[in-house]
């Protein structure tokens, strides 16, 4: 697709609600590939501060280190992205990060009580706004979205053979789904009150693991 093409897409889809503006904040250092990917996937309003984006758009950071999360996490901020996102999360942004650019979730087969702590507070900042997607989505699959979303939805129930476990926890995070892929879970069985976290839907729609409202 020539960059003319690709542009005129764009528009078009962004028009029809299939392309969505997101921010990246000036004073963050986001690497040179990570900055492309997010021009060719979105529309995107570079800003100074938090309180200059759009309220109902995300807010994207380059990295999310273990550091970073337990002080967001804790409250105090260990550095200026640190802030951003405490600031961010508090005033109701949704805040997207990269799985890959997220150190905790490099580490995800060292489960032990001490790394039970850092989950736990992955978790928390999740359900607070959080959203860990595991790659940027092209334009291409913008445009195949409403079409996987629909046959998402007509998936029948588990079928014998399969590994399921059931969910107890009200909130389903992407932590947990990838926690449930290494133990090679295939259905995930949830209540109809089930909260599903935005990342933890990315996560479904790009792996081999399915919920199964009960």
């Amino acid at each position: 697709m020539d960059y003319e093409i690709e542009q005129i897409v764009k528009i078009v889809l962004y028009k029809l609600g299939q392309l969505k503006q997101t921010n990246i904040i000036s004073t963050l250092n986001y690497p040179v590939d990570l900055k492309k990917q997010l021009e060719d996937a979105f529309v995107i309003i570079e800003q100074e501060k938090v309180s200059a984006c759009t309220l109902g758009t995300d807010i994207w950071i380059p990295e999310l280190t273990c550091k970073q999360l337990m002080s967001i996490y804790q409250g105090i901020p260990s550095d200026h992205q640190s802030e951003i996102v405490v600031e961010a999360l508090l005033k109701g942004y949704k805040v997207t990060v990269l799985s890959t650019s997220v150190e905790l979730l490099q580490m995800a087969s060292i489960k032990t009580p001490f790394t039970k702590r850092y989950f736990e507070a992955l978790d928390l900042l999740e359900q607070s706004g959080l959203k860990i997607m595991k790659t940027v989505n092209t334009l291409e699959d913008a445009m195949k979205n409403v079409k996987k979303d629909a046959e998402i939805t007509k998936q029948n129930d588990a079928v014998s053979g399969e590994k399921v476990v059931d969910l107890e926890q009200k909130v389903l995070t992407e932590s947990q789904l990838i926690h449930y892929i290494q133990q090679h879970i295939e259905v995930v069985n949830i209540k109809p009150t089930t909260i599903i976290t935005p990342s933890a839907q990315d996560f479904i729609r790009q792996n081999p693991i399915r919920l199964n409202r009960k």
